[in-house]
């Protein structure tokens, strides 16, 4: 069962195409369960909002703002507390989320995704 986690920063007013670019599950081997877990680590709710989207079957989330978690010793995203959406995804199916920040600083998105493969 593997895990995917990554910090990325989103510039000022800016839009980040991919959070999950270049990290090896971006394009998913086999048939599997998704469990998105996904925060700020800064700022307030709202400030960044997110596009999710798994390869043909479409965009499951469109401009869904994320919630705030402070980057504290012990306060990293878990699943299953903070899962966001559970999804299937078919092999081969690229695995996307868009981030947008609409402040006029840069703000950190943190991602974990536990990925169950079902063959």
């Amino acid at each position: 069962m593997p895990l995917v986690q990554n910090i990325v920063s989103v510039g000022a007013s800016s839009t980040v195409e991919n959070l999950l670019s270049g990290v090896q599950f971006e394009y998913l081997p086999r048939p599997c369960m998704l469990e998105i877990a996904i925060a700020q680590l800064s700022g307030s709710f709202g400030d960044v909002t997110v596009d999710i989207s798994v390869g043909d079957t479409g965009l499951l989330a469109e401009n869904i703002p994320i919630v705030v978690k402070a980057s504290t010793a012990g306060n990293q995203l878990k699943i299953p507390d903070d899962i966001y959406m559970q999804e299937a995804a078919p092999a081969g199916a690229r695995l996307k989320i868009r981030a947008r920040n609409s402040t006029g600083g840069a703000i950190s998105v943190h991602t974990l995704i536990r990925i169950t493969w079902l063959r």
